[in-house]
């Protein structure tokens, strides 16, 4: 299975989309400077987006499933 490591400097909930913007995940909690493997191994290949949200901001990083 392949995972995509996520560290953030803050708590951050994680939410994962389609490029389209279906929901792929519930969203996650991921504590303040922890490495949390997201598992991939149950989406298809193809574009995704991550969302994090922290303190009322949010933020986006795109990331490919081979």
């Amino acid at each position: 299975g392949e995972d995509l490591n996520i560290k953030a400097d803050r708590n951050v909930l994680l939410q994962v989309y389609s490029v389209l913007g279906q929901k792929m995940s519930e969203p996650l909690f991921i504590p303040a400077n922890q490495v949390y493997p997201l598992k991939l191994q149950n989406l298809a290949a193809g574009l995704y987006i991550a969302r994090f949200s922290s303190g009322g901001k949010q933020y986006t990083q795109k990331f490919v499933v081979q």
